[in-house]
């Protein structure tokens, strides 16, 4: 994977974790002995994180300072609500022009699944339904409203 840049949406509840999240964010729940966003870490040794955090982010940002070895950066998302929340604050810090990934701290990928191209790339799980989009020219994110059949 080309981008140098990656963007990590770790902030929410973590609700449908129930008891695993109550004293941590989603982001440190581990996964086979590792905290779900370790395992980025070590798939991208070499990559420059932004991390969206808010729910518990103090517990975050104290856990990070002790134990990654990471080049990383902790963007506050307190006070903002939704899937996208924090995005745009994580971009004011990649250089303009640079491409970056865009992905969500539970989601923890195989080998095969990034391409090695030199573009933005958005990592979701396949069965995602996407409320918002990308528009790479000006760089920004954008809320789809979806009707509700009756």
């Amino acid at each position: 994977m080309k981008p140098k840049y990656i963007i990590v949406q770790a902030g929410g509840k973590g609700s449908r974790m129930e008891t695993l999240t109550q004293n941590k964010p989603k982001a440190l729940v581990p996964v086979e002995n590792l905290p779900m966003i370790f395992h980025l870490f070590k798939k991208f040794p070499d990559k420059k994180y932004l991390i969206i955090g808010d729910y518990k982010e103090d517990v975050l940002i104290r856990y990070l300072s002790v134990f990654a070895d990471a080049d990383y950066r902790v963007v506050s998302a307190k006070g903002k609500k939704g899937t996208v929340a924090g995005i745009k604050d994580a971009m004011s810090f990649i250089p303009s022009g640079k491409s970056f990934m865009l992905i969500w701290c539970d989601l923890i990928l195989g080998d095969d699944d990034i391409p090695d191209i030199d573009a933005d790339v958005i990592g979701i799980a396949k069965n995602f339904s996407c409320r918002w989009s990308y528009m790479h020219t000006p760089p920004r994110f954008c809320t789809k409203k979806f009707q509700v059949a009756a």
